[in-house]
């Protein structure tokens, strides 16, 4: 289901950028984590929507193919239910990594 929806959001942010409905500097900024969508706009979302953004097709093939090689094991191992949330709290932790990591370099975004 993961890959489906990783595959999904990318398609529709190109499609989206493709057609010129917004730009996708604008996409990548609102749906992406950045210092200033989280401290200064309050877009809480971007925890949600940039663990699932990718910066290309390489970027979401290599990711689904390592989804598809391992996430059955680690499932099977964990149970769906703590596998599901060891997957959310490895990308939140990420995710606030990245905010901290990249404070003050002028690298506010994805």
């Amino acid at each position: 289901m993961l890959v489906g929806i990783r595959t999904a959001l990318f398609l529709v942010v190109g499609l989206i950028s493709r057609v010129n409905l917004v730009s996708h500097e604008q996409l990548v900024g609102f749906l992406g984590l950045s210092h200033i969508g989280i401290l200064h706009h309050l877009w809480i979302h971007q925890f949600l929507t940039a663990p699932l953004m990718h910066g290309g097709v390489a970027h979401l093939l290599f990711n689904m193919l390592a989804l598809w090689m391992l996430a059955p094991a680690v499932e099977q191992t964990l149970g769906r239910g703590r596998y599901i949330v060891l997957s959310i709290l490895c990308a939140e932790c990420s995710m606030v990594g990245f905010l901290l990591f990249n404070l003050g370099t002028g690298n506010d975004g994805l």
